[in-house]
């Protein structure tokens, strides 16, 4: 089992909680979008997740509850961008 941290703004991190998912970005370079692709192959369902909220501080604990998968859907609102590499998650509860 792996650790993750993902690096999301104060806007966007109450979106991901909601939703329960967290998207990487899409760039009209080819090898920046290889980059963000390579680096979801790594995450496995069971992998733990932490957030980095820019300018705030890490939070954790979630889960991986998907495997990596792309979707356009629009989650965040935001005018340029829809985050299509994602992750589904969830709260890690000790018992």
């Amino acid at each position: 089992m792996s650790s993750h941290i993902f690096l999301v703004n104060q806007e966007h991190f109450p979106k991901c909680l909601e939703y329960g998912v967290y998207g990487g970005i899409s760039h009209p370079q080819e090898r920046i979008n290889s980059e963000v692709i390579a680096g979801f192959e790594a995450i496995r369902p069971g992998d733990f997740i932490f957030f980095y909220v820019k300018n705030v501080g890490i939070y954790g604990l979630w889960k991986a509850t998907s495997w990596p998968f792309f979707d356009e859907r629009d989650i965040w609102r935001e005018k340029d961008q829809r985050f299509p590499y994602r992750i589904c998650f969830e709260p890690s509860i000790r018992q």
